[in-house]
């Protein structure tokens, strides 16, 4: 029984398992303890004090291998019910891992099946918990896990989905695109609408995320185009991720009217969330288009209304837009916006939120003289595991604030080349944030 319930157990899990009150159950684990098979922490000092463990791995192993198929499947199922009945999210990946184990010892079958729905389901909601707490490569993880039981693609495209943007936020774009590639194709086979709008969407969502808004134009634009009406979750997030790619295509025509389109339906929804984020797509398309009063009006709007609610993904959107474009009229108060940018990217855990907000900081350390704290900070970027883009960018920052401090023309060369190597870049933001160092 203590095999089942893993290397180290709580004596009110066991008693659940055996149908026995906790001192009977201390009384049969005491021999145990004194044959030096198990031990109890008693340390008071312990967070896991009143735990029993094993005392090595291998003897847990040999007592859970003593046990029948029929015996292990019964027990994993009793010691999942147990652990769902306390409705504890923290312990959702425990009760996933038990109807796993209840999977393996099932024959093929119905049942079997049916173990593999509710493993799933187990996994999708520890991993959903993991996301809650901006541990998103345990999310991955988890998810990933559900993905592999899946019989069929069919079961398992929210999964991929959800992978996807847990993906984004851990700087892995293309491992979240692969999961969105795998359930496009099965979308259009069946010819499923809904789905493939939400593919389409989620698509865009990490390309844009990464600078590749060329791209999110095109895994989006059939799709959005395809809208006869806008009257639901799926079509007013369609609408949004759409505005923020025309925005960031220079499509910005398109841009406001798409949020305009979408605004009513999700305000009656009370989407919130949707709602900021169309209009800090709108706002940039304002400023791109020279009406600057509106955008900062806008943005700051949407800042204050956002971390208000604590929803920060649009909050830093709307930071992170601002201070770009404040930058040139008044430095100062764009590093302001920064810092607060800074502080809330923190709080959300998204590592590809930290790496831009970290390059742009140096940027603009550098454009201030500030070179001491600019070197801090590419330290700290380079701490990262940058792809191509990333370090190429590094480089550019370093060459250039060693012009700055030398005036050495070798270093203004290798910034210019640096520079020039972007020139291929179809992502509007980089061409023009690479156009100003030029």
């Amino acid at each position: 029984d203590g095999a089942i319930l893993g290397q180290t157990f709580q004596l009110e899990a066991m008693g659940t398992l055996r149908g026995e009150g906790p001192e009977a159950v201390a009384d049969a684990l005491a021999p145990l303890i004194n044959l030096e098979l198990l031990e109890m922490d008693d340390d008071p000092r312990s967070p896991e004090r009143g735990q029993y463990r094993f005392v090595q791995p291998l003897i847990h192993e040999v007592a859970y291998q003593r046990l029948g198929r029929d015996d292990r499947r019964a027990k994993h199922l009793q010691v999942a019910a147990y652990y769902e009945e306390k409705d504890d999210p923290e312990l959702a990946g425990i009760v996933a891992g038990h109807f796993m184990c209840a999977y393996e010892a099932t024959p093929a079958g119905p049942e079997k099946e049916e173990m593999i729905s509710k493993a799933m389901a187990a996994l999708t909601g520890a991993a959903n918990r993991a996301v809650e707490l901006h541990s998103y490569r345990q999310a991955i993880e988890m998810l990933e896990e559900a993905i592999d039981l899946a019989p069929d693609e069919a079961l398992c495209v929210d999964q991929r989905i959800a992978a996807a943007y847990a993906c984004n936020n851990n700087n892995e774009p293309d491992r979240g695109l692969a999961h969105l590639d795998a359930s496009r194709a099965w979308a259009e086979g069946e010819g499923d609408t809904e789905r493939i709008r939400e593919i389409a969407t989620a698509s865009a969502a990490v390309l844009n995320s990464h600078y590749r808004s060329d791209q999110a134009l095109a895994a989006i634009e059939g799709a959005y185009r395809g809208l006869e009406e806008i009257d639901g979750p799926v079509s007013i997030a369609l609408a949004a991720e759409a505005a923020r790619t025309f925005s960031l295509t220079q499509r910005l025509d398109d841009a406001i009217e798409a949020v305009d389109r979408l605004l009513p339906a999700a305000s009656d929804m009370g989407d919130a969330t949707v709602v900021l984020h169309a209009i800090v797509s709108k706002a940039t398309a304002l400023a791109w288009l020279g009406r600057r009063v509106e955008a900062y009006a806008l943005l700051r709007g949407v800042a204050e209304e956002a971390e208000t609610r604590g929803i920060l993904d649009p909050a830093g959107r709307a930071l992170n837009n601002l201070a770009a474009i404040v930058q040139n009229r008044n430095p100062q108060e764009s590093d302001r916006i920064a810092d607060r940018l800074g502080v809330l990217i923190s709080r959300t855990g998204n590592i590809s939120w930290q790496v831009r907000q970290l390059g742009d900081a140096a940027d603009w350390a550098i454009d201030d003289g500030r070179y001491e704290e600019a070197a801090s900070i590419m330290d700290d970027l380079e701490a990262e595991d940058l792809n191509d883009f990333w370090q190429r960018a590094v480089d550019m920052h370093r060459h250039r604030m060693a012009y700055r401090q030398t005036g050495d023309l070798e270093a203004h060369r290798k910034a210019w080349e640096a520079a020039i190597s972007f020139d291929d870049e179809a992502d509007q933001q980089i061409r023009s944030g690479f156009d100003h160092y030029k």
